[in-house]
């Protein structure tokens, strides 16, 4: 993957030209779809330049950089999930867990409650996978018992960057695309449905994701407590 390429496109032409177009408009609602919009432009630009530096890592053999920093992404973008969610639960008056519940919550925690509203069990069986193999590798890293070279080895091959990025940490985000998507249409009803379908149509084409079939895997009834 050119990651220099990508991520020029993304700041050179993409998010510019929706920056234009917000800029432009004058009806709030659709201004706002455009917001929407470069919100998730900008968070998949930003995936991008993350993947790009945790590959960096991968391929210098840093690989306790490398898994703390996936870890924390994996955590983050789990936990960003969960809240956006709560989000869409609040408008719809539905009970919604705590804050500080959320920010105390442990990955595993956090992929329990993830998996209440995200109907996939396939990403799900692969976050679990892969919050195990990192809580091992961190652990057995300050494991007097256990040589550093096993360490390295166990992230080196069960933690490969273009598998976890496939299987998880893309998943992610386009679930994210879809709770956005559904906000929006909380807020501002289905009166600019029209433009918003068509920027949707052009997210899915320039960040290669599907929406609609997307939100089937997503439970917007679903209860959550801690």
């Amino acid at each position: 993957m050119d990651f220099e390429k990508l991520i020029s496109g993304y700041k050179k032409e993409i998010i510019p030209q929706f920056e234009m177009l917000r800029e432009k408009e004058t009806n709030p609602q659709q201004r706002e779809t455009f917001e929407q919009a470069l919100t998730i432009l900008k968070t998949n630009l930003r995936s991008l330049e993350i993947q790009k530096r945790l590959l960096d890592l991968y391929i210098n053999e840093e690989y306790f950089g490398y898994v703390c920093f996936l870890s924390q992404l994996v955590e983050y973008k789990t936990r960003e999930s969960i809240v956006q969610y709560q989000e869409i639960r609040a408008l719809l008056e539905r009970p919604v867990v705590s804050e500080g519940d959320l920010k105390r919550a442990t990955l595993g925690s956090l992929i329990s409650k993830y998996k209440e509203f995200i109907k996939d069990e396939g990403l799900i069986e692969k976050m679990k996978s892969f919050n195990k193999q990192r809580r091992s590798a961190i652990h057995n890293l300050f494991d007097p018992t256990v040589t550093v070279e096993r360490v390295e080895s166990e992230i080196k091959n069960g933690l490969i960057p273009n598998t976890v990025y496939g299987e998880i940490i893309n998943p992610i985000t386009e679930y994210e695309t879809v709770l956005l998507v559904e906000l929006n249409k909380l807020k501002h009803g289905e009166q600019v449905s029209g433009l918003q379908g068509k920027v949707l149509r052009y997210l899915e084409t320039s960040c290669g994701i599907n929406i609609a079939e997307s939100r089937k895997n997503v439970d917007f009834t679903a209860d959550m407590t801690f």
